[in-house]
């Protein structure tokens, strides 16, 4: 069941989500990006989630490569992210010592948010969060 077979990416107006699909198309895993520019031009990870049962598998770095790859395809400066656990999510929380060991592992860095990020989202997350930067 917890088998990627395929990792697509879907755009919509507002949000490019990366999907980790089984070979049935059953999603086991996605990453939610929006795309912004203030003092930086980057993406914003609003979430990342994998099926409860699925977790602890290479899943959640699988999907993260891809947001890597969007991220250069979109010419973005970096990705940022502020770990934390996912409210409407099934199953056992994820505590967020361990999203931010799991980003850490992915090259994420503590970083300040890109100047307003706050503001660009309606989460009203902290200023403080961790950064993916993008080379170039």
């Amino acid at each position: 069941m917890c088998e990627v077979a395929t990792v697509k990416t879907q755009k919509t107006k507002d949000f490019i989500d990366v999907l980790a699909l089984t070979k049935d198309k059953i999603i086991i895993g996605k990453a939610s990006l929006s795309k912004h520019k203030t003092d930086k031009s980057f993406l914003w990870l609003h979430e990342l989630e994998v099926h409860p049962l699925c977790r602890r598998q290479g899943i959640g770095s699988i999907i993260m490569d891809h947001v890597a790859e969007v991220a250069e395809k979109e010419k973005v400066d970096l990705v940022y992210a502020h770990p934390a656990p996912l409210e409407h999510t099934e199953g056992p929380q994820v505590s967020p010592r361990k999203l931010q060991q799991f980003y850490r592992q992915q090259g994420f860095k503590p970083c300040v948010a890109p100047q307003d990020a706050v503001t660009v989202t309606d989460e009203g997350l902290l200023k403080r969060g961790m950064c993916l930067t993008i080379k170039k």
